[in-house]
């Protein structure tokens, strides 16, 4: 397995902002493909267009565990009690609210909403339900579709 480090932040922001969970994807454990990555740079266009195609992946991953009550590990969420219907999908906001954003060489999964990191790590009476990768770091699916996606647009670059 290709080491890959995945790192939660929920960054606390000022009384009159939002709160926002992301997720940082650290490419610089990658070894060979990494320093291929970094010699061509952030600014080189097919390293960014990999880096955008991976985040725009990601995100629908996220969206359809979502749709599936499942963590990106395939785990089923916690039921609910409350209300009908799936955990987490009552209007859909945290889930629309899900973005990539490529800065560098590093794809952040952020949510702006004030309650997403609550959600996803669980606090109180709000059960865990995970919608972005943990400590464990990225599912085995996350890192070969990295990998692929990486390999195509370095090979197209080093043309």
């Amino acid at each position: 397995m290709l080491p890959i480090l995945a790192r939660m932040a929920a960054r606390a922001a000022s009384s009159d902002e939002k709160k926002q969970i992301e997720m940082q994807i650290d490419t610089r454990d990658l070894k060979t493909l990494s320093e291929k990555i970094k010699r061509l740079g952030p600014n080189n266009t097919h390293i960014r267009s990999g880096l955008e195609k991976i985040g725009t992946r990601w995100v629908a991953r996220i969206k359809a565990n979502f749709r599936n009550g499942v963590d990106p590990y395939g785990n089923k969420w916690s039921p609910i009690h409350h209300r009908k219907g799936q955990p987490l999908l009552d209007t859909g906001r945290l889930r629309s609210s899900i973005k990539h954003d490529v800065r560098g060489i590093d794809i952040y999964l952020t949510s702006p909403l004030i309650y997403a990191d609550t959600h996803n790590n669980g606090r109180g009476a709000i059960k865990k339900r995970r919608f972005t990768p943990d400590k464990r770091g990225l599912p085995r699916k996350w890192l070969d579709e990295y990998e692929t996606i990486m390999l195509e647009h370095v090979s197209k670059a080093l043309q």
